[in-house]
């Protein structure tokens, strides 16, 4: 609005200066939204890019878009299920599920067993062996697709959507008031309409730069994000981590990798020290106070509860 009431009073350089941080702000925002789709479709293009079925008798690849209920589906160690099935048949077949239910625990699977031991869910990995099963349910049907379903629903307004919306209602109350302060003054004073008009779209106009800082400010932080490996979809959502003040959540791979490692102990007798090692392997080292402590050394991280040797133990 303050662009054409610009243009209108022939004051093309105001105009230009408004439309350049309208320009501005726009492109910004779409072009980190349009490098965000472009990261979550080849996310998405990971998800079971592909199935081998049984057709006709016959085995073939195929897309796992295609899979439809009632094909049987061949899976075997790092195949991604592309749909929920019943396990026909399994010859050491557990599948991990942490993306479906968080927990890193793989689940065994057979056929004809009890509760979800007999079936698979879409989007769930095999972690070894091979087996086959039969497709009962598909995209939006399916397990996966029923939890994606529940994502459907806009979100609300973040934290600072909420501050911003408060303040530009406050900074638009007291813009427009100044501008009606000025313009009657400057009339009072017998300067010309069309100058005063002017000076009151100018001053009106200097709220436009917030929208453009603001986008430049999540833009930035956005992609320091991404420098992190963090994919953030929407502008907003930058700022709304920084507004948790609490995180309720599991230890089970729901935010974490899905291997559990012990980083950090305690005793109640010594104090801290830190675990270096990775995983499962068999490699690593205690270090207290920045020494490594062989384990002879260290019988307070070596003790069991129970032991009589374990700290608090009777």
């Amino acid at each position: 609005m303050a662009a054409a009431l610009t243009i209108a009073t022939v004051d093309p350089s105001d105009a230009s200066v408004i439309l350049l941080v309208i320009t501005v702000n726009t492109v910004v925002g779409v072009v980190q939204e349009v490098r965000v789709e472009e990261a979550v479709a080849a996310l998405s293009a990971m998800n079971a890019p592909s199935a081998r079925v049984v057709r006709d008798g016959e085995e073939r690849s195929v897309a796992a878009s295609e899979v439809v209920p009632g094909d049987l589906v061949l899976v075997a160690e790092g195949d991604v299920v592309p749909a929920d099935a019943d396990v026909l048949a399994a010859a050491s077949l557990p599948a991990d599920e942490s993306s479906l239910t968080g927990e890193s625990a793989s689940v065994e699977k057979a056929p004809d067993g009890d509760g979800t031991r007999g079936t698979v869910s879409a989007g769930t990995v095999i972690v070894r062996g091979h087996g086959r099963v039969d497709v009962t349910a598909t995209g939006a049907d399916s397990a996966l697709g029923r939890i994606a379903a529940l994502m459907g629903a806009a979100p609300g307004p973040t934290p600072l959507q909420h501050r911003l919306a408060k303040f530009g209602r406050t900074l638009a109350t007291v813009t427009v008031t100044l501008c009606a302060i000025v313009l009657t003054l400057g009339l009072v004073r017998g300067q010309p309409v069309e100058l005063m008009i002017v000076a009151a779209i100018s001053l009106a106009a200097v709220p436009e730069s917030l929208p453009a800082v603001v986008t430049l400010a999540l833009a930035l932080g956005a992609r320091r994000m991404a420098d992190r490996h963090a994919v953030v979809r929407r502008l907003p959502a930058v700022e709304t981590p920084g507004s948790v003040t609490v995180i309720a959540t599991d230890e089970t791979g729901t935010l974490t990798e899905g291997r559990m490692a012990a980083e950090q102990l305690w005793t109640a007798s010594v104090g801290e020290a830190l675990v270096a090692g990775t995983g499962y392997a068999p490699d690593g080292r205690t270090v207290r106070n920045g020494e490594t402590v062989p384990p002879s050394e260290a019988p307070d991280l070596t003790a069991g509860p129970g032991r009589p040797d374990a700290p608090g133990s009777p």
